[in-house]
């Protein structure tokens, strides 16, 4: 039998929270992938191109068990500063993210909110994090597919996640390299194995494009967006301390680790990122070419517009 279609609900009024075009919004995007409105009820921060979902970390990970357990297909990824700065400058790629569930990550991602809109982010819920508190609380026989990285890598990172959830089933890994001829090969291999939830580790932005080109053909009911979550289960890399994480200094950890790929990232980038949230929450003219809304009128003003003074000279 076919898989219903994704629904596509009506939009609700949005709730101006700041000034410029920075706001919380309380409608669901268009065509977004969350066929049982999991997450309809809590708002979103526009900082720029891509919607990011307001919400603490003990309801998302609800939302999705939910998800996960009345087989509601859901696609979910991850927002930090590099995220957004791509999706400033790649309009397809801001489009396809606004086709997912899009969920903080990372300290600027909280220095924009707090900038555009006054106050944090409820919860860092980035997806290192994230992940393992979810496969934690989804019920005993959960199925899970891998689906990324290099082949030892993936490899590593499924015996990891079986010895440490026994009461999941991990059904399949396949490493990301693979061609464009290869992906029906690969959707096929993970149809197969029927996943209630495939995690998707090839960096962005080719995981989130290709989760949103394949979306009626990868046949889990739960896909996410990991980045290099498959590196650290496999202990590739290993994490900042628990007080370095909660210090909102991860970002320094891992620059000590890989100071040469992510200097450009973490200097230049970082500042890049912020000055195009202070233009787009500013001057009210985002760059990803999506239509903005003004701020109503007041009464007064909407009066002179009709009717503007006249000017005396004299």
């Amino acid at each position: 039998m076919a898989k219903p279609e994704f629904t596509i609900r009506s939009h609700r009024p949005q709730v101006p929270a700041s000034p410029g075009h920075a706001r919380l919004v309380h409608h669901r995007p268009h065509a977004v992938l969350d066929e049982g409105g999991v997450f309809d009820a809590h708002p979103r921060a526009v900082l720029g191109p891509i919607p990011v979902l307001w919400i603490e970390r003990r309801a998302a990970v609800e939302a999705v068990v939910k998800a996960v357990v009345a087989r509601r297909r859901l696609f979910l990824s991850f927002c930090n500063a590099h995220t957004m700065r791509i999706a400033h400058r790649d309009r397809a790629y801001a489009a396809d993210l606004r086709r997912l569930i899009v969920l903080n990550d990372g300290l600027g991602m909280n220095i924009a909110a707090r900038f555009a809109l006054g106050r944090r982010f409820p919860d860092n819920l980035n997806g290192t994090d994230f992940v393992p508190a979810l496969l934690r609380a989804v019920p005993a026989g959960t199925r899970i597919h891998l689906l990324g990285a290099r082949p030892d890598v993936v490899a590593r990172a499924a015996e990891v996640l079986a010895h440490t959830h026994p009461t999941l089933s991990v059904v399949g890994a396949r490493d990301g390299y693979f061609s464009a001829g290869e992906t029906e090969a690969v959707l096929a291999e993970t149809v197969a194995s029927r996943p209630d939830i495939l995690l998707v580790a090839m960096g962005n932005p080719r995981q989130e494009k290709f989760m949103v080109e394949h979306a009626e053909k990868i046949g889990a009911t739960v896909v996410i967006a990991v980045g290099a979550l498959f590196d650290f289960l496999a202990e590739r890399f290993p994490r900042a301390p628990r007080l370095v994480r909660k210090a909102g200094l991860e970002w320094a950890w891992r620059f000590a680790q890989e100071p040469r790929r992510l200097f450009e990232r973490y200097t230049v980038g970082n500042v890049d990122f912020l000055l195009r949230t202070a233009r787009y929450c500013m001057t009210n003219t985002p760059e990803s070419g999506e239509p903005t809304r003004q701020p109503p009128l007041s009464p007064r003003r909407a009066r002179d517009r009709r009717h503007p003074p006249r000017r005396h000279d004299g």
